[in-house]
């Protein structure tokens, strides 16, 4: 399998939203891992995780 490096930055990934993800009640439990917290009934994401 071909491994891809992806120029990430995290602070664009803060700034376009990308670690608030979907309403608690809609989750696939698959995404378990990169779910880091839980606030006011929405999964926030884990940006370092998500990034590998």
């Amino acid at each position: 399998m071909t491994r891809r490096y992806w120029n990430i930055n995290l602070e664009e990934m803060m700034e376009a939203g990308v670690h608030f993800g979907h309403g608690t009640r809609k989750w696939n439990p698959r995404m378990a891992p990169y779910i880091s917290a839980k606030r006011k009934g929405i999964h926030i994401t884990n940006l370092t995780r998500t990034a590998r």
